[in-house]
């Protein structure tokens, strides 16, 4: 069930600049079906803080200010409010905030407000019941970066007639890397002051999807869709633009590569929120389960987040990866070229709308479906990343899949809330590379704990946001533990930070380079905060740490309580007397040892097999 929230409780403030829009919408319903129960407070501040006008703002009260009156809805149909904000001049914070405007009617709103920054490439398109959001094609001004080779685009969009038949221009442009229009090629419909356009030709109050195909010219870098302001003919746009980016040689490299695939052995798709695979740095669980699925013979079809960053689309003999835009044509492909037998499609956190979609069709032609969960991203929505995320989306995701993977057990506990018919769901933890464990070999020795016997120097590895990294607590526990030096590596550490001189701040490093670093360090903090985000992680980082032969300090989250060499903690005071025993009692061989036979069977290979196992895929041998 989507979560709401009364009217009075929600609110929204963001830093905005003069000349932005702001498209705001809101979802609610309400005990009572009366006008004006309920509204949207908008006040806009100057640098000072000091309140701005809105030019020509339709609703004014000298108590609120600016606002908007939502419409009443009730719970089976809640209302849709839509409306937007130009910043004006000297603007710098716009803030939204709710009032129950009559106290006895009470107005829920479903999942807070969204606001989307026009023409921003992470705008939100659909609203929490998972209808499109609307707005006038005039608005449309979308500018699309071109993969290099796309010789083709189709382009779709959705759209609603308003009270007469619509039939409004797109205007149609490209560009090249230093930004000069360049003269399309092909048959475009052209109109004499715009140049090539396509029309959203619609009947009224009817929704409509166009498509079109356009050729690429060979040096552009850029695709510009920009709607005109075509009178009452101009339609609404209901949900994303989508632009497909094709070419001939993608195609044919795709197709090549299912062909060549044995029926008996198994192809897995794995749709993600990971970078694209060659960024070895970035590389996150599904990177380095794809590279282990193929190592144990597998063959992977790999889509990352976006564009694929100039990676190659081959990654290996048994790899492929495809940029998101290629996802229709893949299907295409797949489904023609390969049978339901030994093919899995693998939703690893990204239960988007285009995930749902493409699992649902795949398991109409047999195709087994796997959600795997990384991370809890309602939270890591709720701070302020992943909104894309809908837990109605995951919801589905949950029904349609016959197997479901959590990395934590607090992860996995959370789903079957959202489920409890599930049966099929398995608690399955992150590893660590093999080359780690391997490179680290040294750092576990017996006369590696000896030479560390003395250290006081303590360290950290990973991002360094203050929305789950707890810098009150290392500050403080610093400041109590003078004799204990902090190194702290990463990126993403908050602007203006004051750190106590034995907290040093290291800045991002490869992996190369930390074997040198760490090889100082007595143990490896994970000093997260308490909170529902973190506790539903298994730490990667955990298992570099081991591999590192450290022991480490870490805040409760997955399975860690259960693992050695670890002490976890709750609040500054556990942490320093955690990180005191972990500093001054001695490493004993029996010590090494757990941690060497936990470590030797936490590689990534080690989890492709576990997992492979619970979804019930087999490789055949590659024995000669």
């Amino acid at each position: 069930m989507v979560s709401t929230e009364a009217i009075e409780s929600v609110s929204h403030s963001m830093s905005v600049s003069e000349g932005q829009v702001l498209d705001i919408a809101v979802e609610s319903f309400s005990s009572e079906e009366v006008e004006g129960a309920a509204l949207v407070e908008v006040r806009a501040l100057d640098a000072q803080g000091k309140r701005v006008p809105l030019p020509e703002w339709p609703t004014y009260s000298r108590r609120v200010g600016e606002y908007m009156y939502l419409t009443p809805g009730d719970q089976n149909s809640p209302s849709i409010d839509e409306f937007s904000v130009t910043v004006p001049k000297g603007v710098t914070l716009i803030k939204l905030q709710g009032h129950r405007w009559k106290q006895a009617v009470e107005t829920r709103v479903l999942e807070g407000l969204i606001v989307n920054v026009r023409g921003a490439s992470n705008s939100r398109t659909s609203l929490p019941s998972g209808a499109p959001l609307r707005y006038s094609a005039r608005d449309l001004d979308l500018k699309q970066e071109l993969h290099c080779g796309t010789d083709r685009v189709n382009i779709f969009i959705n759209h609603l007639a308003q009270e007469v038949d619509s039939s409004g221009p797109v205007q149609i442009s490209f560009f090249n890397e230093n930004d000069q229009l360049i003269t399309p090629i092909g048959d475009s419909k052209q109109n004499p002051k715009l140049g090539p356009i396509f029309v959203l030709q619609g009947v009224a109050e009817t929704r409509t999807t166009t498509q079109v195909e356009v050729e690429v010219p060979r040096e552009a870098a850029w695709l510009r869709l920009k709607g005109q302001d075509w009178g009452s003919k101009t339609a609404l746009i209901s949900g994303a633009v989508k632009v497909e980016q094709h070419s001939n040689q993608d195609d044919s490299t795709l197709r090549e590569f299912v062909r060549s695939i044995p029926s008996e052995v198994p192809l897995i798709i794995i749709d993600t929120t990971a970078p694209p695979l060659g960024h070895e740095t970035l590389a996150l669980r599904p990177n380095n389960l794809t590279a282990a699925y193929a190592r144990l013979g597998a063959y992977v079809i790999f889509i990352p987040f976006g564009s694929l960053q100039g990676m190659p689309m081959v990654h290996d003999d048994h790899v492929l990866q495809i940029p998101r835009e290629g996802v229709d044509e893949m299907l295409s492909i797949v489904l023609a070229d390969r049978g339901a037998d030994n093919s899995t499609f693998i939703c690893s956190s990204f239960p988007s709308l285009q995930s749902v979609t493409v699992a649902t069709m795949l398991k109409t032609q047999g195709w087994k479906v796997v959600y795997e969960a990384r991370d809890d991203m309602e939270e890591f929505n709720r701070v302020g990343y992943s909104k894309w995320y809908s837990p109605l989306l995951e919801r589905r995701m949950l029904g349609i899949a016959d197997y479901v993977m959590s990395v934590s057990t607090a992860l996995d506990e959370k789903l079957v809330s959202m489920k409890p018919q599930l049966e099929a769901h398995r608690v399955i933890p992150n590893a660590v590379n093999r080359h780690v464990i391997d490179n680290g070999e040294s750092l576990r020795t017996e006369s590696a704990a000896v030479r560390r016997a003395d250290s006081t120097t303590v360290g950290y590895v990973g991002h360094l946001t203050s929305s789950w990294f707890d810098w009150p607590l290392v500050v403080q526990a610093a400041q109590r533990m003078p004799d204990v030096r902090f190194e702290i590596v990463g990126h993403g550490m908050p602007a203006g930070l004051e750190l106590p001189e034995n907290v040093i701040a290291l800045g991002p490093k490869t992996h190369e380079e930390l074997p040198e670093i760490v090889q100082n360090w007595k143990v490896g903090l994970i000093p997260f905060k308490d909170i529902p985000l973190t506790r539903s992680v298994d730490p990667n980082k955990i298992y570099e740490y081991f591999a590192w032969g450290l022991r480490c300090v870490t805040a409760p989250m997955g399975k860690v309580h259960e693992y050695p060499a670890t002490w976890t903690y709750h609040g500054v005071d556990q942490f320093v007397k955690a990180l005191r025993e972990a500093v001054d009692s001695p490493v004993l061989n029996a010590e090494r040892d757990e941690v060497e036979r936990f470590v030797q069977g936490a590689s990534w290979d080690d989890r492709a097999r576990e997992c492979l196992d619970f979804i019930d895929l087999t490789v055949p041998s590659q024995e000669a």
